[in-house]
C-alpha cells in the first residue's frame, strides 16, 4: 500500500489540475454516508490490528456532517 501512495498522490494532483482548468466535472449528489464509513473501517482493520488499534463505529452517533458545515465554493 505504501508503495502505491506516491502514485495515488500524483494522480490526485493531476485530477485537481484538470478540475481547476474546468476539464473535469463532478456529479454531485447525496450519498448515504454509513456504507462509506463501514467500508473504511473494514478496509483499515487489518492495519489497525497490526498496531494494536481498535476501530469501532459508535451506533446512534447521528449525522457526522451537514451541508451547512461547509462553505459554498467561491465564498
Amino acid at each position: 500500500m505504501n508503495s502505491q501512495f506516491p502514485g495515488f498522490l500524483i494522480n490526485d494532483l493531476l485530477d485537481m489540475e484538470q478540475y481547476m482548468a474546468g476539464k473535469l466535472h463532478f456529479g454531485m449528489r447525496i450519498q448515504p454516508l454509513m456504507p462509506l464509513i463501514e467500508y473504511a473501517l473494514c478496509d483499515n482493520q487489518a492495519c489497525a490490528s497490526r498496531h494494536e488499534v481498535g476501530l469501532h463505529l459508535a451506533q446512534g452517533a447521528g449525522p457526522v456532517a451537514r451541508r451547512e458545515h461547509f462553505a459554498e465554493p467561491g465564498v
